[in-house]
């Protein structure tokens, strides 16, 4: 990690796990309270400088250690763009604490560049992966009232192909599962770019289909409002 750390108070960093002299990050002495006390404390180029040169795994455990609240506020003062997002190793990030709101922040602050390349990357299965899996959380039951409706979605892979889900709606629930369905109400297909930001608020399914980034057959009056059937954060 680059040492600039002339303005930033040694023994605060010191006690959070961070080694100013060595330049060094040390994982297993991240303390949680602490980091939320830096980042509260840190201003913006503070912050960036911290995170400026520092790998994908300490990246990720920094952002296990915070917990999702100082995460947000962390990507919020510095942004996304501090760091390389395509460098984490999924592996070193428990999946709870990739909220909605959190991958709104970072789908909303990381530069297009880097998203493409962290779409390319292992950290894009974690992305989708837990997208569909909170769902289910996300429903807006007063939105998916009296709506029963299969929902295929088929999102590209970089090597090739497609993830396939399911999303199933009735009786105000929400059910994910992989694989097809005959006869859905509405198949939705798209790179995974694109579908991380339209389900996190950063991108229009209307803007997305008219360029073509969104591949849409079946019901398009009932495709056009499938976002509004769930709760998606205001990136911010």
């Amino acid at each position: 990690m680059a040492n600039d750390s002339a303005s930033t108070p040694a023994p605060a960093l010191s006690a959070a796990g961070i080694d100013v002299e060595a330049g060094q990050v040390d994982p297993a002495a991240l303390d949680p309270a602490q980091l939320a006390q830096l980042v509260e404390e840190l201003d913006a180029k503070e912050l960036e400088a911290l995170l400026s040169g520092v790998d994908g795994e300490v990246i990720g455990a920094l952002l296990q250690a915070a917990g999702p609240d100082t995460a947000k506020q962390l990507l919020r003062k510095a942004g996304a763009g501090a760091f390389d997002i395509s460098t984490i190793d999924p592996k070193s990030i428990d999946p709870e604490i990739l909220d909605t709101e959190l991958m709104s922040l970072f789908f909303k602050l990381t530069p297009d560049d880097r998203l493409k390349k962290a779409m390319e990357g292992p950290m894009r299965d974690l992305f989708v992966s837990e997208v569909f899996r909170r769902m289910p959380e996300r429903l807006n039951a007063r939105a998916a009232a009296g709506t029963n409706a299969t929902i295929a979605w088929r999102i590209g892979r970089p090597g090739g192909g497609h993830d396939r889900y399911l999303v199933r709606i009735a009786d105000g629930k929400c059910d994910v599962s992989r694989g097809e369905d005959g006869e859905p109400r509405v198949s939705l297909q798209m790179d995974s770019l694109t579908f991380c930001k339209l389900v996190t608020g950063n991108a229009n399914p209307v803007m997305q289909f008219m360029s073509g980034k969104l591949s849409v057959r079946g019901d398009l009056m009932f495709a056009a409002g499938v976002t509004r059937l769930f709760d998606i954060p205001s990136p911010g």
